[in-house]
């Protein structure tokens, strides 16, 4: 081989190797922001990412969260959950693959919470006006009322097949799985990224919010908790890399009727909205689907029940409370401190 062939090859080399360097290190990143609707509320994601593609990402992620809907949606009257309401059989149902998911996931953490979080609790959620049926103003719900609606609920009235079919032992059983379909959906979301190359995002719905990688400073994501009495403002910021943030809170669904306000969130073993001065829960999670039916389910038990709770199961919570006073105060277990961003 002569020394001109050598020396063209190597130059050939040398052109390829810049040219591989560029590819993985030249393209500067950027910030990249998508925004739309779903769930009856919004979402944000935060993408850092040398493409530039932002209409195809917010397609691909539009069509996912329509296919999300068409599963979890109560308000939608032919969704797979609105069917299965529906159906009286006790016969095995069918379900797909992400019903069956959340569903599992719900009522392990019913178990876990002492029924604290109960996905069947949609009788006593449409009862006190938070469902999709329409009922009279909070003052007409009675003692009777809520013991027949009682009698239509129960996590243990679920079975789980292995063939991925559900049974129900009482017909009258009917699920609201709102809880925790934000924080599904968010999980979702963030697979579906993962899909399409993305290392570096914020996946936000509703205040639900899952991080992977750093944000575009290289640092772990700043996600603040919004102060429960001053709305709008923050309370706490959290700083997380591939980890989820839930918080449930009192404030962020309320009815009024003659002068007193009623609570979203239902004690399933009473029946009635939650009157406890417990008004916030945030909990960080590897996925955010867990994360959000933990905080229901801790927000529901309420201080001290639900933080001796959390800390039996070892998860990274932080409560706070309305004193009289009106102040608040805040109890954290020891895992969560360490993902409080320090003051300057």
């Amino acid at each position: 081989m002569s020394r001109k062939k050598v020396i063209f090859n190597t130059s050939l080399a040398l052109a390829a190797f810049l040219f591989f360097l560029y590819q993985v290190y030249g393209k500067k990143e950027r910030e990249m922001q998508i925004n739309g609707e779903t769930m009856g509320t919004a979402y944000h994601i935060v993408l850092i990412t040398s493409k530039n593609n932002g209409d195809f990402y917010k397609k691909a992620v539009d069509e996912r969260l329509k296919e999300i809907n068409q599963i979890l949606s109560t308000y939608i009257e032919k969704s797979e959950i609105s069917l299965f309401n529906k159906n009286k059989s006790l016969l095995p149902i069918l379900a797909s693959k992400e019903f069956y998911t959340v569903l599992k996931e719900s009522l392990r953490i019913a178990k876990e919470s002492e029924g604290y979080y109960d996905p069947t609790v949609m009788p006593l959620v449409n009862l006190w006006g938070f469902g999709y049926e329409k009922h009279l103003d909070s003052a007409t719900v009675s003692k009777e009322k809520i013991n027949s609606a009682l009698k239509k609920i129960g996590y243990s009235k679920i079975i789980l097949k292995e063939d991925g079919k559900i049974v129900k032992k009482n017909s009258d059983i009917t699920l609201d799985l709102s809880s925790i379909a934000k924080g599904f959906g968010v999980d979702l979301v963030s697979k579906l990224l993962d899909s399409l190359g993305v290392e570096r995002y914020l996946v936000e719905i509703g205040g639900e919010v899952r991080t992977k990688g750093n944000n575009k400073e290289n640092k772990p994501w700043g996600i603040g908790i919004e102060d429960p009495i001053q709305l709008g403002k923050i309370y706490k910021i959290v700083r997380l890399k591939d980890l989820s943030l839930a918080t449930s809170g009192t404030y962020l669904n309320l009815k009024e009727t003659n002068h007193k306000k009623y609570s979203h969130i239902i004690d399933p073993h009473t029946g009635y909205p939650i009157k406890h001065n417990t008004v916030s829960v945030s909990v960080i999670e590897k996925n955010d689907m867990s994360a959000d039916g933990y905080a229901t389910a801790l927000l529901s038990a309420g201080y001290p029940k639900g933080f001796e709770m959390a800390k039996k199961l070892k998860l990274n919570a932080l409560f706070i409370t309305a004193e009289l006073d009106g102040t608040l105060k805040e109890y954290v277990t020891e895992s969560f401190e360490g993902f409080i961003a320090k003051a300057p």
